[in-house]
């Protein structure tokens, strides 16, 4: 919870394909459902991912890196899509939960 953004905003906690079901639309096709689910209480989406493969996915679906971190010896990215203020840091490092 330390690296989630201050405003309201929805969390994608898990997004995955098994890997033999890779390749064939069927994350993007997740991502758009959830997008038009989150479309009736309009807020920005957040996530955090740990796989470089999966980052170049959500970039390429118009979330931005707001910041990359080490926890626990692993890197992880901290996307968010539809925030105000596009260009400023979207994670707040210092805050504890």
């Amino acid at each position: 919870g330390q690296y989630h953004p201050n405003e309201h905003h929805w969390y994608l906690g898990v997004l995955g394909v098994i890997p033999s079901a890779r390749g064939q639309g069927l994350g993007g096709r997740l991502l758009e459902e959830l997008g038009r689910l989150i479309a009736t209480d309009p807020h920005p989406l957040y996530l955090e991912s740990d796989r470089e493969q999966s980052v170049t996915f959500y970039l390429s679906r118009g979330f931005a890196v707001r910041q990359r971190t080490i926890l626990d010896g692993v890197q992880c990215w901290c996307l968010g899509r539809g925030f105000a203020g596009e260009n400023g840091d979207l994670c707040d490092s210092v805050r504890e939960f």
